[in-house]
């Protein structure tokens, strides 16, 4: 699974700070099973908070779906 951090896509009042690049984030299927959650009014999710995602942002987490289905890194033209 893959999920976009959007940041201020939705707000109406932007930040006065410099907005920044969007994060990607891949998440293994057993992360999400680790952290998953069913509450009961029947919403799903998965919860981040406090975690280090940092091995799943970005080249890195595309770097594990290529590893993971043995696609070689591409050579330079």
């Amino acid at each position: 699974m893959a999920f976009l951090n959007i940041g201020y896509f939705y707000r109406k009042n932007l930040p006065k700070s410099p907005i920044t690049q969007p994060e990607f984030y891949t998440l293994s299927p057993d992360f999400l099973r680790k952290h998953h959650q069913k509450a009961a009014s029947g919403w799903q999710r998965v919860l981040t908070k406090g975690l280090d995602l940092d091995p799943y942002r970005d080249e890195r987490g595309f770097e594990r779906i290529a590893t993971d289905l043995g696609i070689p890194r591409p050579g330079l033209f």
